[in-house]
């Protein structure tokens, strides 16, 4: 019996420390059983991380005035000592202020509301505001939850509650006028010892966008000056509430419950005066375009109020006048900055050049991560490899996205002068498209690549379409040629090219996730026999020679064994298709073997378009690894990495 006690004492604090409360219709849920509900309530005092979702919250909060209400009821029995009766009355009088600025929800489909008192030793707090199809199915179901005030009021009880809270995160939070964010940074300005804000701020309301203050900057002058981090993405795209795990986008009647002027007249917007010296990273993102941009008066006082940042994320800043003056004071009031990333809808060349003209202006060798995604190429831009070089001591993290091609020598020169880079990621969003973010095949293997330290790389390579592929019917291709396989003196050339970068990626010995795409250069006409409706689809053109190992039998070269060094290789990617017309004929049974000797942390590989098509020897190479306890994707399409993951600790 004292053993039990002793391990009941032990483990109760750690399974209420992080607790989740995220409805899901056939799994077992917090809020669902009785017995679970009344476990948290005896236990409400321990948990210090606490993730919802809009349903749970709304079930929550009342049953948290259930409990204010039953206290209430036994005010003339004893309460305990006089601490308590401070927390419970603190609790009562904040109960009490937000009770006037909304209605009790009818009880409708509700079988009990379980009295439990309030979590009040909060550290992190993370909800998911989106409103569940399968709502009315929930045995707690509260219309409540479909109220888009009423749960920011829920949201604002619960941060109130919890002055202590260090980490905020706020998916689809709607923000609709100025009561809304009055109601809202009060609460954030009342959080003394906030650390991180991560939000998703959407509002229906443009008026309030072009009329009012910029929301993120009421937002951002609310923080408290302990905050390090904060992140702001604002929408006005109703789609953009969709594609929540499940949910679906907030329904009619958004705002069937008004507040009064007179009910809100006491919650006035806050305004913090000293300046965020602990803020490092700020992050302004959106979708709303450059009609309802940040101005540039406050996108600079925003930075006057953050001397100390490392890691900026441009916003979409209108009208920006003097490109070189608007980057030249933004260096000047943020010198520190070493992790530049632009990301949301970028129409406005200026607004790219703003962030190439601060990567030039700040000091040499400084930055550590160059994030890039909009709409014009950065072949606009001018002298793009300079700007790298002045870097390339310390760039760790270069990802780019855009929609049309790069200056080939520019990705030159991140691979063979970048000693320091972890992560390069290049791509255009539709890979198929016939142009692409792609460095040449002479560029890729003109010098040595510097960059051996890389674990995660993202590479698109231009490659002729002769002598390889789409062949005239009177040449066979090689790989179907009779024994012994005789090249031609093109052939042998490319062949020799290849291996030269096939070199290059196998001395990548930290890599860990790569994705190699082909891109042909030099395309005519689709192949009128081909199935395909594109015909350059990186996953019907393979690497030539790369997948296979060289065999005597046939003559065949194969250049499988360069990569024998990517021991820690995770994840393979891209135009590795076993299934396309060369590597079908090339690659089996022995190259099934040596991949399962010499990659033996791979769990994903893109072989496949899927299961079913999966051969015999890379079934072995599956079961092989499922008998050491290993996970083995052959067909992996979803899989990416991280590509925010922290420089910082």
């Amino acid at each position: 019996m004292r053993t039990n006690q002793y391990m009941k004492a032990l483990c109760t604090p750690a399974l209420y420390l992080n607790v989740i409360a995220c409805y899901e219709p056939t799994k077992h849920n917090l809020f669902s059983s009785k017995e679970s509900t009344q476990a948290l309530g005896r236990n409400v005092r321990r948990v210090r991380q606490l993730k919802l979702w809009l349903i749970d919250m709304a079930y929550y909060v009342n049953c948290v005035i259930a409990h204010q209400e039953l206290l209430s009821a036994q005010s003339n029995t004893a309460v305990g000592d006089l601490e308590q009766q401070q927390r419970q009355q603190q609790q009562q009088q904040l109960m009490s202020r937000y009770r006037s600025l909304w209605l009790a929800p009818p009880i409708l489909h509700v079988r009990t509301v379980i009295p439990i008192p309030p979590m009040t030793h909060l550290t992190k707090l993370d909800i998911g505001m989106n409103w569940s199809l399968d709502a009315e199915h929930c045995p707690y179901y509260f219309p409540s939850h479909m109220d888009a005030r009423e749960t920011l009021i829920h949201t604002c009880w619960i941060m109130d509650s919890n002055p202590q809270l260090q980490d905020v995160r706020l998916r689809n939070l709607i923000l609709d006028d100025d009561r809304d964010i009055a109601l809202f940074t009060t609460s954030i300005f009342g959080l003394e010892e906030l650390q991180k804000l991560n939000l998703y701020v959407f509002t229906l309301n443009w008026e309030m966008l072009s009329e009012g203050p910029w929301p993120p900057t009421s937002i951002f002058f609310s923080c408290p000056p302990s905050l390090q981090s904060l992140e702001i993405y604002l929408s006005a795209d109703e789609d953009s509430l969709e594609g929540f795990s499940g949910h679906q986008r907030w329904p009619e009647g958004l705002h069937s419950k008004e507040v009064s002027d007179e009910e809100c007249r006491s919650v006035t917007v806050p305004r913090r005066q000293e300046p965020l010296t602990h803020l490092i990273r700020l992050s302004f993102s959106d979708n709303i375009g450059d009609d309802f941009a940040m101005s540039k008066a406050d996108f600079l006082s925003i930075l006057d109020h953050s001397p100390n940042l490392l890691d900026l994320m441009i916003p979409t800043v209108s009208p920006i006048g003097n490109v070189q003056t608007l980057a030249q004071e933004v260096v000047q009031r943020c010198p520190k900055v070493d992790r530049l990333n632009q990301v949301g809808i970028i129409r406005n060349g200026d607004a790219q050049e703003l962030m190439l003209q601060i990567l030039e202006k700040l000091p040499p060798q400084q930055v550590q991560r160059f994030g890039f995604q909009g709409i014009y190429p950065l072949w606009m831009w001018d002298a793009i490899e300079f700007r790298f070089l002045r870097h390339a001591s310390t760039l760790r993290e270069v990802i780019i996205t855009c929609i049309l091609n790069v200056d080939s020598k520019a990705i030159q020169v991140l691979l063979v002068e970048c000693r320091a880079l972890e992560l390069l990621d290049i791509h255009r969003c539709e890979d198929e498209s016939m142009e692409s973010l792609a460095i040449t095949l002479e560029d890729a293997t003109e010098f040595p690549w510097a960059c051996t330290r890389i674990r995660t790389l993202g590479l698109t390579v231009i490659i002729p379409v002769l002598p390889f592929y789409q062949l005239s019917p009177d040449v066979v291709p090689y790989y179907n040629r009779l024994s012994p396989t005789t090249l031609s003196a093109a052939e042998a050339e490319q062949f020799h090219s290849l291996e030269d970068l096939y070199r290059q990626l196998g001395a990548l010995t930290e890599l860990r996730w790569l994705r190699l795409h082909t891109l042909l250069s030099g395309l005519g006409a689709p192949d009128p026999r081909s199935p395909y409706p594109r015909a350059n689809c990186y996953r019907i053109y393979p690497f030539p020679g790369l997948l296979n190992l060289s065999c005597e039998k046939t003559g065949r070269p194969g250049f499988l064994y360069h990569l024998a060094g990517l021991t820690k290789l995770e994840t393979l990617l891209g135009s590795v298709s076993v299934t396309a017309e060369e590597t079908k004929e090339t690659v089996g049974t022995a190259e099934a073997v040596w991949m399962e000797q010499h990659w033996p942390r791979l769990k994903v590989a893109q072989f496949f378009g899927m299961e079913q098509e999966i051969t015999e020897p890379f079934r072995w190479f599956k079961d092989q690894r499922e008998e050491k306890g290993q996970s083995l994707d052959l067909h992996g399409r979803t899989v990416e990495y991280d590509d925010f993951t922290p420089i910082y600790s």
